[in-house]
């Protein structure tokens, strides 16, 4: 991850300070947004991120993260603190993210972890949205999928299923993030792993989020002005976010 890289996104987090609205502006009221999942959310606090990225948008938001190291829904489910962390706030909207993996080796204990989630969060009204996530950069030969393409294929096809299974939104980071590769195969989203996201893709996952809950394209006219390609990056990824999200909505919906 270059120097200019990191800088670029300081300046967006930083400019939320200098960008917020105050009271008098006509601030929408704020959205309470509850990250439930393992180290692809809290890795980067992509969720701090996303923050940032409503501020700037003058959207006033209070996020909390419920997300444990390789934790799948069902384990969420299982371990008494989600329903503590669940019924302790009227919730608006509560994103889902499963275990990577699971979804390929034991479709039904996915299915069974939202299910479970679904009705501990059924008494608050939230909006639910399922992550869609991004594939491994190898692919994951040992469930059949033998590199990055035929994983994320199988990864959409998965994830729009359970939506419309269980009738709620999917977020279409994974899509997205395909979307951004068929641009610029250079960039730099996935961390040396190979699995977790670098920063950029974070930011990527984060943008989804954004563009989905407020219906709206990016505030990137708020980023300070700057030569550095990395805002072009930044940039391009906001239009790659919206073209997926505003673009296709009715693809995303139960």
């Amino acid at each position: 991850m270059s120097l200019r890289l990191w800088l670029a996104f300081l300046i967006i987090l930083v400019a939320t300070v200098s960008c917020k609205p105050n009271s008098q502006d006509g601030i929408e009221n704020p959205e309470n947004i509850l990250f439930i999942g393992n180290s692809y959310t809290f890795i980067n606090d992509m969720p701090e991120i996303f923050t940032g990225l409503a501020e700037l948008g003058g959207h006033e938001v209070s996020v909390t993260t419920l997300a444990k190291a390789g934790y799948s829904l069902m384990e969420h489910a299982e371990d008494p603190q989600t329903r503590e962390v669940i019924q302790s706030n009227n919730w608006d909207y509560i994103i889902l993210q499963e275990k990577s993996s699971l979804p390929f080796l034991d479709l039904d204990a996915t299915a069974d972890g939202i299910s479970h989630v679904m009705e501990m969060a059924a008494a608050q009204g939230a909006n639910l949205i399922l992550f869609l996530p991004w594939a491994y950069q190898s692919g994951f030969p040992e469930a059949g999928l033998e590199d990055y393409q035929a994983m994320q294929s199988k990864a959409t096809e998965v994830y729009l299923d359970l939506g419309r299974d269980f009738r709620i939104q999917v977020a279409p980071v994974g899509f997205a993030w395909q979307s951004a590769l068929e641009q610029d195969p250079a960039l730099e989203l996935w961390s040396i792993d190979g699995s977790h996201p670098s920063l950029l893709g974070s930011y990527l996952a984060a943008a989804t989020f954004y563009a989905l809950i407020f219906q709206e394209h990016l505030p990137s006219n708020q980023i300070p002005e700057s030569d550095s390609a990395d805002v072009e990056i930044i940039n391009m990824l906001g239009e790659i976010v919206a073209e997926t999200v505003l673009g296709t909505p009715g693809k995303w919906n139960p």
